[in-house]
C-alpha cells in the first residue's frame, strides 16, 4: 500500500468544482429534489391537521388558556408523519447513492459516462447500501466505545475513592478526562477506518465496507490531517453562510416583520396564510440547497476518492 498526499487529496474537490461546475451543480439539485420530494409529499397530506392543531395550541398559549386540550388534536397528524418517514429514509438512500456514485466515477472513472456522471445501476445500489451499513455499524461501534469509556470511568472513580483524601479527586477528575478523550479518540478512528469504503466500493463494484479496514491500515495519520481541513473548511462555509442568515434576520427586525405584534399577527391567520407567507423562505432555502449542496459535498466525498486512488495506484489522475 502507498501513502498518499494530503493536499492533492484536499483539493481534489475543488478541482472537480472548477473542471465540472455543472456536473456539480446538477448534483446538488438532484439530491435535493429526491430528499425535498418525501417532505413536500408529507406536507401534502399531514399539513393541513399539523397545521391547525399547531394553530389551536398557538392561540392558547396567546389567549393564557390551557393547551392541554388541543394536543389531542395534533396526535393523529403525528402518527401519520411517523408512517411517512420510511418514504423519506429509502430516498435518502437513492440520493446518496446517485450523488456518492458520481462524485466517485468523477475522480476514478471520469470517462464512464453518465447524466453528468449520475447512473442508476449497481454502482449507485452499492454506494446506498455501504452507507447505511457503514452508518449502522459505526454506531455500533461508538456505543461499544462509549460503554467502555462509562465503565473505564466508573472504575477511576472509584480507584479515586479507594485511595482517598488528598489525592482522589486528581484522580477521578484527571482519569475521567483521559478515558472520555481516549472514548471520543476511539470513535474519530473507526471513523476513518471505514473513511474509504465508499471509494473501494466503487472501484471494485462490490461490497467492501470492510476491506476499507485493510485499505486504511497505516494510514490513520493521514487520514485524521485530511478530515480536519476538511472539518475547518466545512466550518468556514457554515460561518459564511450564518453571517448572511443572520444579515437577513437583521434586516427582517429592522422592518418589523420580528416584533412581537407581528409574531402574534401572523400566528393568529389561518394555517393556509403562514404557508402562504413561508413560503419565499422555505423556497429560498431550497434553491440554496440545491445551489451549494452538490459542491459541499463534492468538497467532503472527492478527497477521500482522491486519496483512496492514491492508495492503491490502480487509476490514473483524473
Amino acid at each position: 500500500m502507498n501513502g498518499f498526499s494530503i493536499g492533492e487529496a484536499y483539493g481534489a474537490g475543488f478541482s472537480l468544482i472548477a473542471k465540472r461546475p455543472v456536473s456539480v451543480l446538477m448534483w446538488g439539485i438532484v439530491y435535493t429534489l429526491l430528499r425535498m420530494g418525501p417532505v413536500a409529499l408529507m406536507f401534502a397530506l399531514v399539513g393541513p391537521d399539523l397545521l391547525a392543531g399547531l394553530s389551536d395550541i398557538i392561540k392558547a398559549f396567546i389567549m393564557g388558556d390551557d393547551p392541554d386540550d388541543f394536543t389531542r388534536h395534533i396526535f393523529p397528524a403525528i402518527a401519520k408523519l411517523q408512517a411517512l418517514t420510511a418514504l423519506g429514509w429509502l430516498t435518502a438512500i437513492v440520493a446518496v447513492g446517485i450523488v456518492h456514485a458520481a462524485i466517485f466515477r468523477a475522480v476514478l472513472r471520469p470517462g464512464d459516462g453518465g447524466f453528468f456522471n449520475m447512473k442508476l445501476g449497481m454502482d449507485e445500489v452499492w454506494q446506498g447500501l455501504v452507507f447505511l451499513c457503514a452508518v449502522i455499524l459505526i454506531a455500533i461501534l461508538a456505543v461499544g466505545v462509549l460503554m467502555a469509556g462509562a465503565l473505564a470511568a466508573m472504575l477511576v472513580f472509584f480507584l479515586g475513592e479507594a485511595v482517598g483524601s488528598p489525592f482522589a479527586g486528581w484522580i477521578q477528575g484527571i482519569g475521567m478526562v483521559a478515558v472520555w478523550i481516549s472514548a471520543i479518540v476511539g470513535i474519530i478512528w473507526i471513523c476513518l477506518r471505514f473513511s474509504l469504503a465508499g471509494p473501494a466500493t466503487f472501484d471494485s463494484r462490490s461490497f467492501q465496507l470492510f476491506e476499507s479496514w485493510q485499505a486504511t491500515k497505516g494510514q490513520s495519520w493521514p487520514l485524521l490531517g485530511l478530515a480536519l481541513l476538511l472539518f475547518v473548511t466545512l466550518l468556514a462555509i457554515q460561518m459564511v453562510l450564518g453571517v448572511i442568515l443572520l444579515g437577513a434576520v437583521g434586516g427582517l427586525s429592522y422592518s418589523d416583520a420580528l416584533t412581537p405584534e407581528a409574531i402574534e399577527d401572523f400566528f393568529a391567520q389561518p394555517p393556509s396564510a403562514w404557508v402562504l407567507q413561508a413560503s419565499p423562505f422555505i423556497i429560498g432555502m431550497v434553491l440554496i440547497s440545491a445551489l451549494l449542496g452538490g459542491a459541499i459535498y463534492t468538497i467532503l466525498l472527492a478527497p477521500f476518492a482522491s486519496a483512496y486512488r492514491q492508495i492503491t495506484s490502480d487509476h490514473a489522475t483524473a
